[in-house]
């Protein structure tokens, strides 16, 4: 098992340092004087970084060349006590010559369901008050989109059908939309 420590400095006000076991820092705030960043918002970079690294350590094993990945989390989050967040979608942006839809999308799946612990936490739902409980799990939502000339394993039909909504949505020109 693997010990992870962190120490959080009050600095005044609503600001804390907090020193990582690995030898970083960090500062968090809240909004009105925004000195350091959220404690909520860095869950969901957290768990975008989480998930990147995992996508993109299993990509290269599948010999998949990305050129370019963003991921994009949009959450909502409960305005009642405990602020917890309901519904969280990910959007991985993964861009590349010859990419294989499949393969990404199955990096993106032992992501969310099998590495990423940062996914898996906010996934539980053993802590939860009785007002959130219900099923075992809180959605996480990840998508893919992909850009680029290839589209790998795409079928030919979906290819025709994806260019027509392509060319009647001018904002999706040359994308490829995985939900």
């Amino acid at each position: 098992m693997i010990t992870k420590h962190v120490e959080l400095v009050y600095e005044g006000g609503m600001a804390f340092a907090a020193a990582m076991s690995s030898g970083h820092t960090f500062r968090f705030d809240d909004r009105p004087s925004n000195t350091g960043a959220s404690p909520v918002e860095t869950v969901l970079a957290a768990l975008a970084a989480c998930s990147a690294m995992d996508v993109v350590s299993i990509a290269l094993k599948k010999r998949q060349r990305i050129s370019r990945y963003v991921v994009h989390v949009t959450a909502t989050q409960r305005e009642a006590y405990p602020q917890v967040f309901p519904r969280i979608d990910v959007v991985h942006e993964v861009e590349g010559a010859g990419l294989s839809e499949a393969a990404i999308r199955r990096c993106i799946e032992l992501s969310a369901l099998k590495y990423c612990p940062v996914s898996d936490a906010l996934r539980r739902r053993d802590g939860d008050p009785p007002s959130l409980r219900g099923s075992p799990h809180r959605p996480i939502r990840h998508g893919c989109l992909r850009r680029g000339r290839r589209h790998g394993t795409i079928p030919a039909a979906r290819r025709r059908r994806l260019r027509r909504s392509a060319r009647s949505r001018p904002e999706m020109s040359g994308t490829v939309l995985v939900r």
